[in-house]
């Protein structure tokens, strides 16, 4: 499929660590030489008119080296069309080049139009047409199958010739006969554990963003979300960049973490009216019976005023704790400061690895019990603990041997 921006902004992202930021600024110079059509757009088809200047798009691209030989191949084949549906195109169409050849670009800006032009050559190819070729292998009472596949026909994978991210060279598989006997050479039992899901790349959040959707109940909304996610095409770049730099989080290499500070945030708003993404659905619901008459747009921009009222006040009455406030040094590894978070007091030092959660046995611990657990080892009696019956109960805290936030109950003395 040809690209529009943000699968555009991932894939620079994944192949070439480009931001989306990044790719969005290269993409909006190429338009403005006129070598290349809008970026900021959120279809991935064009329209039957476009089409019909696309033969001689691909014919101009005989100009430019590296698509020289391919675009000569392909210029009196019949094309492919699966990108043609004037019903997919919104209000601009999908990137293609247009007829003006690059001179001397810099070289990020030749990577994104080779990305484009390169892209329009693929989805107007051939199929690429694979033999694949399943193998069933019987060892005591165990089924292994192994697939392989050899391409019979390129297609549109010759224009780049890049292999499939799970390609390499088991794909061709050695010849075998049904009912062989084949020797064990080596066997080894493996245990693994299920790993956690890995950090967000720029390219990962871009497909979140868009499809944040999807985790919508409401029916109606989820609908109206579908098309949209958070932000658009032209704003999500934006949007990442502005975590930037409010220092809500950091790359590291391809990967993106979130500083405390973020993390911070992340625990005030997440459960507030503000982070709810089915906002977005419930005004693009809106904005859609307005667009077919169904609601008055006087009657959403109330909702909206409503709307505003109620996150401020939520917010504004919303404690917070900050980091830092306290000046307590770490009990345990007797050096570096305590940070206060919303729900946890912890060692600057993540090798320390100290930690006080605030909620313990359904009581929040106020920033002054914490304190005198910190400094004095353990705290005055603190009332308002919650059994797992349910039943309160009144009870110092203290440190464990390992540091461990312990209840410090009172030895119980034997009966003579």
């Amino acid at each position: 499929m040809l690209y529009d921006l943000t699968t555009l902004q991932k894939e620079a992202n994944s192949k070439h660590g480009f931001s989306a930021d990044k790719t969005l600024s290269i993409a909006q110079k190429l338009y403005e030489a006129k070598l290349t059509t809008y970026p900021r757009t959120g279809s991935r088809y064009i329209s039957a008119d476009v089409m019909e200047e696309i033969p001689e798009l691909i014919k101009s691209l005989e100009q430019y080296s590296r698509f020289a030989s391919y675009a000569g191949e392909i210029k009196n084949t019949p094309l492919n069309i699966r990108c043609v549906d004037d019903k997919k195109v919104t209000d601009h169409h999908a990137l293609i080049i247009t007829g003006n050849m690059p001179k001397d670009l810099p070289p990020d800006e030749k990577t994104i139009y080779e990305m484009i032009a390169g892209r329009m050559l693929e989805a107007f190819s051939l199929k690429c047409v694979k033999d694949v070729t399943s193998i069933t292998l019987v060892c005591g009472d165990v089924l292994f199958e192994v697939t392989g596949s050899i391409i019979k026909q390129a297609g549109w994978r010759k224009v780049f010739n890049e292999k499939e991210d799970n390609e390499d060279e088991a794909n061709n598989l050695p010849k075998v006969c049904e009912g062989e006997n084949l020797p064990i050479i080596q066997s080894e039992v493996l245990e693994k554990q299920t790993k956690p899901k890995p950090l967000h790349t720029e390219s990962s959040l871009l497909s979140a963003m868009e499809s944040a959707g999807k985790e919508v109940e409401n029916e109606e909304e989820r609908e109206a979300m579908k098309e949209s996610g958070i932000g658009t095409p032209a704003t999500r770049a934006a949007i990442i960049e502005t975590l930037f730099a409010r220092e809500y989080m950091v790359r590291e290499k391809k990967s993106l973490v979130p500083t405390q500070k973020g993390l911070s945030v992340y625990e005030i708003v997440k459960d507030k009216r503000i982070a709810d993404v089915s906002m977005t659905g419930q005004w693009e619901n809106a904005l859609a019976r307005i667009e077919s008459g169904e609601m008055q747009p006087q009657a959403f921009h109330r909702t909206i005023e409503v709307y505003t009222r109620q996150i401020t006040t939520e917010l504004l009455e919303t404690s917070v704790s900050h980091a830092g406030e306290n000046n307590c040094v770490c009990p345990k590894c007797k050096v570096s400061p305590i940070r206060f978070y919303p729900k946890v007091a912890k060692c600057s030092d993540a090798n320390c690895g100290l930690i006080v959660f605030r909620s313990k046995s359904e009581k929040q611990l106020s920033d002054k019990q914490i304190t005198d657990l910190l400094r004095a080892g353990k705290t005055a009696i603190i009332k308002g603990f919650k059994s797992k019956a349910g039943k309160s109960f009144d009870a110092p805290l203290k440190f464990d041997d390992n540091f461990q936030v312990v209840y410090d109950f009172p030895e119980k003395k034997l009966k003579k």
